[in-house]
């Protein structure tokens, strides 16, 4: 229900394809993340070791998922606002947040303000959002 990070990268490992190219099954992309050899640290990793709610089955979302929550931002933000300490998702005119799905070996999607995707160079820093199923 907060963000995980401000300020992470998409995988320590920044020059290796994963696999996770999946375009709406997030939780199998975060899995072939922290399943890449070396690997240490991940915007997957904070959303797959994440308890909130009395729930632990949480994950990146892919970038299909991610843009469903945008393109339906005004409801998703609208539940948030009923439980204490969340924080609206999407907040700020300057936010670029990953998705758990791979472009090239060197980039994964993001999504950027104004609910556009790009593709993001691994190692530069974004926010992450964990999600679980819906």
């Amino acid at each position: 229900l907060l963000n995980q990070s401000d300020n992470t990268t998409w995988s320590n490992i920044t020059n290796v394809a994963t696999g996770a190219n999946s375009t709406w099954n997030g939780l199998a992309n975060s899995n072939a993340i922290v399943a890449q050899p070396g690997h240490t640290s991940s915007a997957a990793a904070l959303c797959l070791n994440l308890v909130s709610g009395g729930f632990d089955d949480w994950y990146l979302p892919s970038n299909f998922e991610l843009y469903q929550l945008g393109n339906n931002l005004y409801s998703v933000n609208k539940s948030l606002s009923t439980i204490s300490g969340a924080t609206e998702l999407f907040s700020g005119f300057d936010y670029t947040y990953w998705s758990s799905t791979e472009n090239t070996a060197v980039a994964a999607f993001d999504l950027r303000a104004g609910s556009n995707f790009f593709e993001g160079v691994k190692g530069l820093s974004a926010r992450c959002r964990a999600i679980r199923s819906f």
